[in-house]
């Protein structure tokens, strides 16, 4: 395994690396996650499943939020792994979190009955 730098450091290099890659706005989140990650585990390095369960658990927030901070660390630690920093993923057992999706709005039935009856387009012969 190559010399691992501390987790912060670890942090900058995944995101210099993504600069040009992706836009401001994900690099900010990805940021905002993996900072928090840091606080959340205290800089604790490598990291393990417990680690990332508890983050979760911690900061994730909504089903939607706690997906993008998966999302993020998962990206950060397959760039760790090609570097040689870990040797397993700690995110491998982790399931993203189920998003709901709400049903689409449905017609009344005045409302249907009013597209079926309304003169169609005007076409030319």
């Amino acid at each position: 395994m190559s010399d691992r730098p501390e987790l912060a450091s670890a942090v900058e290099s995944f995101l210099e690396h993504l600069a040009p890659r992706r836009s401001p706005n994900t690099l900010r989140s990805y940021r905002v996650d993996l900072l928090q990650l840091i606080q959340v585990g205290e800089g604790a390095w490598p990291l393990a499943p417990d680690d990332v369960r508890a983050y979760l658990r911690k900061v994730g927030g909504t089903s939607k939020t706690r997906a993008r901070k998966l999302s993020a660390l998962r990206s950060f630690v397959r760039y760790a792994i090609r570097l040689g920093w870990l040797e397993t993923d700690p995110t491998a057992g982790i399931e993203a979190p189920i998003r709901r999706q709400s049903l689409p709005a449905v017609l009344t039935q005045d409302q249907a009955a009013a597209i079926f009856t309304s003169p169609g387009p005007i076409t030319d012969p």
